[in-house]
């Protein structure tokens, strides 16, 4: 048998999956060589083998694909009728709900246009934002929409600038204004008359009438000011000693939050009435200050001046007379060591020398004109220096009094 020929059927045997045996192939290839040994003809030529065994080869492949076939598991390539139907049903709802979900996001679409419209509509509107100032305690009152009577075109302006956080100003006062724009506004008072603030420029205006305060034609308030609250106060026309402290009173009857007074710049009391000591020979400053009841402060300062004959030196007499039978007149000690309940500390003492002839704690042991030192009276029309220490003094009063004293 031709080998070429052998080698195509055996590569053909190789393509397929039917199971090749070489032993089996080895005995066929024997008997294709061997010569007949004689028998019919047809039998005897090779050709007549050829093509029987091509024919054996291609039935038995036939055959063993039919079986591995029956033994495989059947696969439907084809759905049933349910299955389209519930397949048909679910296409047509996810196509309907797409079809939402589109709708839905071209009206998300759409409002998010419109919403971005208006907003560019406000911020063209609203173009300046109000100023933010450098100081601490500014308010910006809101932008207002005005149209000035200049053609009837529309302008939009930034906030005047005050000095304070609140809305509210007192009669007398004075506030700087600001105006950042560069167009000059108008301030109107509650009697109309209208003050002018340059552009880009600040004026400091004294506020005389109260009521609102608007701006540019009354279309935008700007602030109020409040009525002050009433202050007065009468000074006395003498000086009264009480327990032996030269004092004034001062009184006030006034329908005010709270008030306070101040005595040379210092305050003293809260209350209505306030009693001041006059020590010294001098001009005083009493001030009144006041808050109303609607959050206005006034003030009020007056001036005090002692009767010219004033002259508190703790009410010492100039002389005394040992010797008399008088008891207001024969010791020495200043009266209102008398009638001051206060610790305090007295030394006569001798000009001629410096030196001390007499020292008291008590007032109840007045100089009765004898020289401790001696034990005898002092020399009539003698003159000595007599000093007072206080050991707590009244506020704002000295600790020390001097002077002389003669005995007569």
């Amino acid at each position: 048998m031709n080998n070429d020929i052998a080698n195509q059927i055996k590569s053909s045997l190789e393509n397929y999956e039917v199971p090749y045996d070489a032993s089996a192939w080895d005995k066929m290839s024997q008997r294709l060589d061997a010569k007949p040994s004689g028998g019919n003809g047809f039998l005897s030529n090779p050709k007549f083998w050829v093509v029987t065994s091509i024919a054996v080869i291609s039935a038995s492949m036939a055959l063993y694909k039919m079986t591995d076939t029956a033994n495989k598991p059947l696969v439907v390539s084809n759905k049933s009728k349910i299955e389209q139907v519930i397949e048909s049903e679910q296409n047509e709802i996810e196509a309907k709900n797409n079809s939402l979900k589109n709708e839905t996001m071209l009206s998300e679409k759409s409002l998010s246009i419109q919403k971005n419209k208006e907003e560019s509509s406000i911020s063209s509107v609203n173009q300046f934002s109000p100023l933010q100032s450098s100081t601490t305690s500014e308010t910006n009152f809101n932008s207002l929409k005005v149209s000035p009577n200049n053609k009837g075109n529309e302008k939009y302006y930034r906030a005047l600038i005050f000095p304070k956080t609140n809305k509210s100003y007192c009669l007398g006062e004075k506030i700087e204004i600001s105006n950042p724009n560069n167009v000059d506004v108008f301030l109107t008072n509650a009697f109309g008359k209208q003050i002018k603030i340059d552009a880009q420029e600040s004026v400091l205006i004294p506020l005389k009438q109260e009521g609102q305060y608007t701006w540019n034609n009354g279309e935008k308030s700007a602030f109020e000011v409040k009525e002050k609250p009433t202050v007065n106060f009468s000074l006395p026309s003498d000086i009264i000693y009480e327990n032996g402290i030269p004092t004034i009173t001062l009184t006030s009857q006034l329908n005010v939050k709270s008030q306070k007074w101040m005595f040379n710049q210092r305050v003293v009391s809260t209350s209505e009435d306030v009693k001041i000591s006059i020590f010294n020979k001098e001009q005083y400053s009493v001030t009144l200050q006041v808050v109303g009841h609607n959050g206005c402060e006034n003030v009020t300062t007056k001036t005090f001046y002692p009767e010219s004959s004033f002259n508190y030196n703790l009410k010492a007499p100039t002389g005394f007379e040992p010797t008399s039978s008088n008891p207001k007149r024969n010791t020495f000690l200043p009266l209102s060591l008398l009638e001051r309940d206060t610790p305090f500390r007295m030394l006569i003492i001798d000009p001629k020398d410096g030196s001390v002839i007499f020292e008291t704690t008590d007032k109840h042991n007045p100089w009765d004109g004898t020289n401790q030192k001696t034990d005898q009276l002092v020399p009539e029309g003698s003159e000595y220096i007599w000093k007072v220490i206080l050991m707590n003094p009244e506020k704002y009063e000295k600790n020390e009094y001097k002077g002389m004293i003669t005995r007569k």
